[in-house]
Formats: C-alpha cells, sequence, structure tokens
C-alpha cells in the first residue's frame, strides 16, 4: 500500500506558499499606489508561464522567456519591478502581483498608467517577430488584440 500523506502535505505547503506570495506581491502593489487591473483588462493579456514562452528568434536563436516574478523567482530586483511595465514595438510587458504578463492591446498599456503602474525600460518579450513553439500561447498571443 501506497503512503500518499507527504505528497498532500507537500502540495499543501506549496499551496500555502503560493498564495503568501500573491498576497505579499499584492502588498507590494498597494504600497507603490497601484490600483488592481479589471478581469476585463486581463483578459487581454498573456501571463507568462513559470516554464517561461519558448521562441526562435528571426536570426534562429532559440531561448525562453522567463516570467519576471513567479514564487520560486524572486529577489530584491524583480521586487522593485512589481508595478512595472515596459512597451516596445506596440508590444507591453508587465508585473502584477501573480506574474508576469504580455499585451499589445493599447487600452491595457493605457490603464497601467492610470492605475498607477511605473513605466521603465527593460526587454519585451515577443516585441521582435519571433517564433513561439508552444501552439496554445501562439493561439492565446495571435488572437490577442491590439
Amino acid at each position: 500500500m501506497l503512503d500518499y500523506t507527504n505528497d498532500f502535505r507537500t502540495e499543501a505547503l506549496m499551496s500555502v506558499m503560493e498564495n503568501n506570495f500573491k498576497s505579499s506581491c499584492r502588498q507590494i502593489l498597494k504600497s507603490k499606489g497601484v490600483t488592481e487591473l479589471s478581469l476585463q483588462l486581463l483578459r487581454k493579456c498573456l501571463k507568462i508561464p513559470e516554464e517561461g514562452i519558448k521562441v526562435e528568434t528571426e536570426d534562429g536563436n532559440r531561448l525562453v522567456y522567463l516570467p519576471v516574478i513567479d514564487s520560486s523567482r524572486i529577489d530584491d530586483q524583480n521586487i522593485a519591478r512589481i508595478g512595472t511595465y515596459s512597451v516596445f514595438d506596440g508590444k507591453c510587458i508587465f508585473v502584477y502581483y501573480d506574474g508576469t504578463y504580455l499585451t499589445k492591446s493599447e487600452e491595457v498599456i493605457y490603464f497601467l498608467g492610470k492605475n498607477g503602474f511605473k513605466r521603465t525600460t527593460y526587454a519585451v518579450p515577443l516585441s521582435k517577430n519571433e517564433k513561439i513553439f508552444d501552439p496554445k500561447i501562439e493561439k492565446k498571443w495571435s488572437e490577442l488584440k491590439r
């Protein structure tokens, strides 16, 4: 007979850690004067999965765009990016309390500024015609409207 107790405990602990992570990041947003985005706006975005987005660049290089933050990727520099966004060539990356998002929606970009997100400059994934390997991510990204 197998004992799954440790698996359940591990899963429960990970869930608590994830909830604490999101709660802490939410508090950081509030301390910066950033108000939360509506679900309607978030539907116009692509959340970068924890394993990242695998792409091939125009010159044939392969790379992975990882989220700026998630429950396993957090340090002082990344914490400083919570509540910030960067725009390049009509594409935008922003760091929210629950992860890192990409959008090409002008409406979302407008509301980032209006809701107190600070515009800064850092690399914006998918702004240079990279080819996305994962068909589900590619479909979601291609369906997003400007």
